[in-house]
């Protein structure tokens, strides 16, 4: 299972849980990470509209799976109604890249253990 996590404006946007988004050990943990370093974090719907809106005001940054096996997986292109709406080109500057980097530093005991997360004995690939 993976979420989807969209960088609009600045804040990092994931729909909010349902019966269909499912929480997680990794979305939870990408949400704290992001917060931490200064971004604002939304969990709510996210419409098609909304995202079409982002693209053409050139606001979405990134979009990216994230899920156990691959803690963030970016994505290329959207389609939206049959068109394909391409994000940005990926980077170690993107916030997915600097969130699976903490991630990584938190749970491979490489840096300080602030959330209590190697107690849990976390590992991420």
């Amino acid at each position: 299972m993976m979420n989807i996590m969209f960088a609009i404006d600045g804040k990092l946007i994931t729909p909010s849980l349902s019966d269909t988004i499912l929480d997680g050990v990794t979305r939870d943990s990408l949400l704290t990470l992001a917060k931490t370093i200064g971004y604002e974090t939304e969990e709510r719907p996210v419409s098609l509209d909304e995202l079409e809106k982002a693209f053409h005001n050139n606001t979405i940054s990134e979009a990216f799976g994230a899920g156990t096996a691959a803690v963030v997986a970016p994505v290329k292109t959207i389609n939206i109604r049959g068109v394909d709406l391409h994000l940005p080109e990926y980077s170690h500057e993107n916030l997915s890249a600097k969130l699976k980097t903490e991630a990584r530093t938190h749970t491979n005991r490489k840096g300080r253990d602030i959330y209590n997360w190697n107690s849990h004995n976390l590992e991420l690939p």
